[in-house]
C-alpha cells in the first residue's frame, strides 16, 4: 500500500528535479571558492610528477584498467585530467566537485527507497528525510578535505562506486518478482560487477559493500530466510571473494596493503584500541561539531591498554550497538551498521600511516546524517520550530564550510592552519617550512624546521631543509653539515648526497664532494645532474678521461644537455685535441647560437691555432650578448691590430 500522496503536494518527478536542483546549486556555490586551489602536499608525487599517468595514450600499457589494486581507475581519472587541462587545477576541482554533488544526489535516491520499507507512521514522519541526509551530507564542512584536497580523490571515487552498487542492489533486490528473468539473471548482476570493479579500482574500502548488502537483506526484508538471504547476497560476496583471492595471490596477505602509499608497519593491536578513541573523540565530535578541523591532526598510539578513556570509548561503542536493536526506524539501524561497517578498512587492524584522517569519514558519515535525519524528525514535534534549527544548522554548516575552503587556498595557509592546531607534532612544522621554502621566505622556513628538531631531533627531513636553506644563502660549511646530519639519520635519496657533494665542491674539498657524487649515482643511476657534478669534479682534479667518460654518460641521458657537451670540450682542449673540441663548442652554437661560453671557448681555441680571424668573429659575437666584459674588449682589440699585418 502507498501512501505517498498523502504527504507530496508535488509531482513525483517534479520533486526528485527540485531535490536534485538544490543538491547540485548548493555543491557548486559551496565549492565554487576551491576551484583555484592549487596542488597541495602529496598531489606533487601522485599527481604532478607521477611518470605512470603523464601520458593518456600510454595508460593502459604502462597501468592498465585490470591493475585495481594500483588504483587503476584512479589513475586513469587523474591522467585524464592531466589530459585535458594540464597542470591546471581547474579540471581537477570541476570532477571532484561533480562527484560530490552526485555522491549527494546518489544519497537521496537511496533514502527514497528505504523510506519505502519503513511502517506508514515513520514514513509520513520522515517524508523529508532524503533531502534532509543528502543535503547535510553535501554541506557538511568534514567534506571539504577530500572534496579540495586532490590526492583524496579516492574516498570521492569509491563512496560514488559504493552508492551506486548499494542503490542498485536494493532496486534489484525489490523489483526481482517483476522484471524479466533478463533483468535479474544478467543485466542487474553485470552493472553491480562493473561498479564494483571500478570501486575497486579506486579504493579497497569498497569491499564492505556486500556487507552491507546482506545487512540490507536482513533489515529491510521481513521475510528473512537464511537460504534466500545467502542466495540473493552470493553475486556480492562471489566479488569480494574474487578480489580477496587475488589480492592473496598478488601480494601474500590481504591485510597487508603494501602497494597503498599510507600504510605502514605499526603495531597491529595499538592500532585497533587507539581506533577507538579516535573514532569517539575525534571522528563522531567532528561530525556533531565540524569546528577546528585538521588536516594532519595530532594523534598517537595509546601505550597504556586499560586506560579510562579507553575504557570509556570501548563503552560508547557498545552501547550505540547495543541500542541498534531498539531502535524503531530501519533506515537509522541501517545508518548506525554503515557507519561502523565502512570505517572497518581503516579503522581496525590494518594499519595506516596517518592513525586519524579527515577524508576517512566521507563514506562513513553517510550513516551519520541517515541517522541524524531519522532522529531530527522524530525528536522534534513543533514543525516551525524543528524548520528554524535546521534552517540555521544549514546556515552554520554553509559557513563553517565556505571558511574551511579557504583554509586550502595554497599550502602556506593549510599548514599554517594546521600548526596552530598540532604545534607538537615533528611533520607539521616541517611541512609548513616546505611551503615557506617553496615561496623564498627562508627565516620563516629555518624557524620552524628548528622547531621541529626541537621536537624530534632525529627528523631527517627538517635536516636536510635546513642544508638547502644555508646552501641558498651561500654558506656552504653549514650546508654541509646539516645535509650530513640527514645522511647520518638515514636520509638514503641520491638527492641528499648529491647536495652534500654540490657542498663540499662549492667549499673546493673535491676529493670529499667525488664519493658523495658516486654514492648520488648509485641510488639512481638515471640523473644526468648527478653524472655531470662528478664529471665537473674530475674536470677540476685534471682527471681528465674520468671526466669525459661522466660528461658522455650524461649526453647519453640527456643530449640536450649543453652545459655538459661545452665543458667535455673544454677537457678535449686541455688535452690538446683540439678538433674533437671545436666539433662540441660548434655542436653547442648550433643549439644555442647566443650560448656565450661556447662562443668564449671557441674564441680561445681559434687564437691557440693561430686562427686569428675566427676567434675575432666568436669574439665580437660574444661581446654583442655581453658588451660589459672589458676583458674580451680588450682582446678584440689585440686580435684587430694583429690581423691587418697578416693580410698584407
Amino acid at each position: 500500500m502507498n501512501y505517498l500522496p498523502r504527504f507530496i503536494r508535488f509531482p513525483l518527478a517534479f520533486r526528485f528535479f527540485l531535490s536534485t536542483a538544490i543538491l547540485t546549486v548548493v555543491g557548486i556555490i559551496l565549492y565554487a571558492s576551491a576551484i583555484t586551489v592549487p596542488f597541495l602536499y602529496d598531489d606533487g608525487h601522485a599527481i604532478v610528477n607521477n611518470p605512470y599517468i603523464q601520458n593518456l595514450d600510454e595508460y593502459q600499457e604502462i597501468i592498465g584498467i585490470e591493475r585495481v589494486f594500483s588504483r587503476s581507475f584512479l589513475l586513469l581519472t587523474y591522467a585524464v585530467n592531466l589530459h585535458i587541462g594540464g597542470s591546471e587545477t581547474f579540471g581537477f576541482h570541476l570532477f571532484n566537485t561533480t562527484l560530490h554533488v552526485f555522491s549527494g544526489i546518489l544519497l537521496f535516491f537511496l533514502s527514497w527507497e528505504l523510506l519505502n520499507y519503513e511502517t506508514i507512521e515513520l514514513r509520513f514522519r520522515l517524508k523529508r528525510l532524503p533531502l534532509i541526509a543528502s543535503l547535510t551530507y553535501v554541506i557538511n564542512p568534514l567534506s571539504v578535505e577530500s572534496v579540495v584536497y586532490l590526492s583524496s580523490r579516492s574516498a570521492l571515487l569509491s563512496t560514488f562506486f559504493y552508492l551506486v552498487a548499494t542503490l542498485v542492489f536494493v532496486r534489484w533486490k525489490k523489483d526481482s518478482n517483476s522484471i524479466s528473468a533478463i533483468s535479474n539473471l544478467f543485466i542487474f548482476p553485470a552493472i553491480l560487477i562493473a561498479t564494483l570493479f571500478l570501486g575497486f579500482g579506486s579504493k579497497a574500502i569498497i569491499v564492505t559493500m556486500p556487507i552491507m548488502g546482506l545487512v540490507y537483506l536482513c533489515i529491510f526484508h521481513e521475510s528473512f530466510n537464511v537460504k534466500k538471504t545467502f542466495i540473493s547476497s552470493l553475486p556480492l560476496f562471489a566479488c569480494l571473494l574474487i578480489y580477496l583471492g587475488i589480492r592473496q595471490y598478488k601480494t601474500g596477505n590481504i591485510f597487508s596493503l603494501t602497494n597503498d602509499p599510507s600504510f605502514t608497519e605499526k603495531n597491529r593491536l595499538a592500532y585497533l584500541l587507539t581506533q577507538f578513541e579516535v573514532v569517539v573523540y575525534y571522528y563522531a565530535l567532528k561530525i556533531f561539531l565540524p569546528i577546528n578541523l585538521n588536516f594532519e591532526p595530532d594523534v598517537r598510539l595509546i601505550t597504556e591498554f586499560w586506560k579510562t578513556g579507553l575504557l570509556f570509548a570501548i563503552g560508547i561503542i557498545a552501547s550505540i550497538w547495543a541500542a541498534v536493536i531498539k531502535l524503531k526506524s530501519k533506515i537509522a539501524q541501517f545508518g548506525v551498521i554503515w557507519f561502523f561497517v565502512t570505517l572497518l578498512p581503516t579503522s581496525t587492524f590494518v594499519p595506516l600511516k596517518q592513525i586519524a584522517t579527515e577524508h576517512r569519514m566521507y563514506l562513513p558519515s553517510i550513516g551519520f546524517f541517515l541517522v541524524f535525519g531519522v532522529l531530527w524528525l522524530n525528536t522534534l514535534r513543533f514543525i516551525v520550530v524543528r524548520q528554524f534549527l535546521l534552517i540555521t544548522t544549514l546556515c552554520l554548516m554553509t559557513l563553517l564550510t565556505i571558511n574551511r575552503n579557504l583554509d586550502f587556498q595554497s599550502a602556506i595557509s593549510i599548514w599554517e592552519d594546521v600548526v596552530t592546531k598540532s604545534p607538537h607534532k615533528t611533520l607539521t612544522h616541517n611541512n609548513l617550512a616546505n611551503a615557506y621554502l617553496e615561496d623564498e621566505m627562508y627565516d620563516k622556513a629555518e624557524k620552524h624546521l628548528k622547531i621541529s628538531l626541537n621536537i624530534n631531533p632525529t627528523y631527517r627531513s627538517a635536516y636536510l631543509n635546513l642544508g638547502h636553506i644555508y646552501f641558498k644563502r651561500d654558506d656552504f660549511t653549514q650546508a654541509k653539515k646539516y645535509f650530513d646530519l640527514a645522511i647520518f639519520y638515514g636520509e638514503m635519496n641520491g638527492l641528499v648526497f648529491y647536495n652534500a657533494g654540490v657542498a663540499r665542491a662549492r667549499l673546493g674539498t673535491l676529493k670529499e664532494a667525488i664519493p658523495f657524487f658516486e654514492k648520488a649515482i648509485a641510488k639512481k643511476p638515471s640523473n644526468s645532474d648527478f653524472h655531470y657534478a662528478l664529471a665537473n669534479a674530475y674536470k677540476k682534479l685534471k682527471r681528465r678521461d674520468e671526466a669525459i667518460k661522466e660528461y658522455r654518460k650524461t649526453l647519453s641521458l640527456k643530449p640536450s644537455y649543453l652545459f655538459a657537451q661545452n665543458n667535455m670540450g673544454v677537457v678535449f682542449f686541455e688535452k690538446g685535441m683540439y678538433r674533437l673540441a671545436e666539433k662540441l663548442f660548434q655542436k653547442t652554437l648550433r643549439t644555442n647560437i647566443n650560448n656565450v661560453d661556447a662562443l668564449n671557448n671557441l674564441a680561445t681555441l681559434y687564437a691557440k691555432t693561430g686562427r686569428y680571424k675566427l676567434a675575432l668573429d666568436s669574439l665580437k659575437k660574444y661581446l654583442a650578448l655581453k658588451p660589459l666584459d672589458r676583458e674580451k674588449a680588450a682582446s678584440v682589440k689585440l686580435l684587430e691590430k694583429l690581423i691587418p699585418p697578416l693580410n698584407e
